[in-house]
């Protein structure tokens, strides 16, 4: 939108409380008029979990500014708070409901609405600009640091993601989750619905699983084909990774198996669905939660550092700590999956804790709290659940992972 696009706010001063006249767009910053002065302005994230701020620059009476250039070079999105203080409270402020819920600025979008008697700022990228603008900054960070570029082109990144739906989904190209990844990433490897446990123990031995039909097709049979023959190590080492990302999805919600001594296999949906399942007659079972399951997994963890060590990798871990959503719209919750909701959060808890307590080094994306809820249409198979968000969450987990990456590749 072009110079002093405006929505105005009814004015209702009073010697308590501070008025927000009205808002301006001028290329990318964003102007609030105030009819006082002599206070701080500034925004903060949503989310009070993380320690995101900026202060808005005073450039006349009562008139305070924003710049989206004081936001990251790879940012997309944010969800931001305006907020009033002086230097010991924090002050309130007037916000209407007769402003318009849409502007637009040259390269970005603002949307905004009252949440809490604030005014809450959802700033986004314009979807044509996103991956040009942030692949001009990479390859020009990435150029003098003395990695490789090719006119003006980067080497992608080589993930491979032992997870969920969690850690998978955002490395997809549909509009819904974060089209044009493949310009910073390769993710040749998925262990997908594997708990740890499993990948962690020891080798299956056993040539039928190969003559079962229902876990022949390819969608399951590269799934399925490392419970069996437990070789992570070996294809993280063939495929050149750079990168692990993981979520603890599976070893919070699914049972582990004990074929044998020191033998898992995971209790995911492929063998939920299949006749092998025969098989698990009279075997032990580990239940998320029990202190048996626990102890088994701070163990796999233990067992996973010391490989990812062996590759030099402990260090280039990205732990995405995700929870299923209580609510399917913004006011209903998911009544009847409540309880395991509930259960499953809690597990995953206790499993990230240890996680981090084994991987000092490992990079932790908090989503543990977010605004996002699930979506009742998720184009992820399966469709309605818990596990399964809408779409800025995936873009969310998305740009958090790629400012840890390219931070330490600077």
């Amino acid at each position: 939108m072009t110079n002093g696009s405006v929505f105005s706010l009814d004015a209702h001063i009073t010697e308590d409380i501070i008025t927000l006249l009205k808002v301006t767009i001028e290329k990318d910053k964003i102007n609030f008029y105030f009819e006082k002065s002599g206070f701080k302005a500034w925004f903060e994230n949503d989310n009070k979990h993380i320690p995101e701020v900026y202060d808005l620059e005073k450039t006349d009476f009562g008139v305070y500014s924003f710049n989206c250039s004081q936001l990251p070079h790879l940012f997309s999105h944010a969800s931001l708070k305006l907020s009033l203080g002086n230097n010991t409270d924090r002050l309130h402020y007037v916000v209407q409901n007769s402003y318009s819920p849409y502007m637009q600025g040259e390269n970005t979008e603002f949307f905004l609405k009252e949440k809490n008697g604030a005014l809450l700022l959802f700033i986004r990228k314009k979807a044509k600009s996103i991956w040009a603008a942030n692949l001009d900054y990479l390859s020009s960070r990435c150029s003098s640091n003395g990695f490789e570029r090719s006119e003006s082109k980067i080497s992608p990144v080589t993930i491979a993601v032992i997870g969920s739906c969690f850690s998978r989904s955002m490395f997809r190209s549909e509009e819904y989750f974060n089209p044009g990844y493949k310009n910073l990433f390769l993710v040749p490897l998925t262990f997908f619905h594997n708990s740890i446990i499993s990948l962690m123990s020891s080798c299956f031995e056993d040539p039928e699983y190969s003559l079962t039909a229902d876990l022949m097709s390819d969608k399951v049979f590269r799934y399925i084909e490392v419970e069996f023959l437990k070789n992570i190590k070996e294809r993280i080492f063939l495929a050149s990774i750079d990168y692990i990302v993981i979520d603890n999805y599976s070893d919070s919600t699914l049972e582990a198996i004990e074929m044998k001594e020191n033998c898992f296999i995971t209790y995911n949906k492929y063998f939920a669905d299949s006749i092998f399942k025969h098989k698990f007659s009279n075997k032990k079972i580990f239940t998320p939660g029990e202190l048996k399951h626990i102890d088994k997994y701070r163990e796999a963890v233990r067992i996973l550092y010391s490989i990812l060590h062996e590759l030099n990798l402990e260090k280039r871990v990205i732990l995405v700590g995700g929870r299923l959503s209580k609510f399917k719209t913004n006011s209903e919750i998911w009544q009847t999956k409540i309880n395991w909701v509930k259960n499953t959060n809690n597990n995953w808890d206790v499993y990230d804790s240890i996680f981090l307590e084994e991987f000092p080094d490992a990079k932790y994306i908090d989503m543990r709290s977010t605004n996002w809820i699930s979506d009742v249409n998720s184009p992820i198979a399966g469709g309605s659940s818990p596990s399964h968000y809408q779409s800025e969450f995936y873009k969310e987990i998305f740009e958090k992972m790629t400012r840890f990456i390219f931070k330490e590749r600077r």
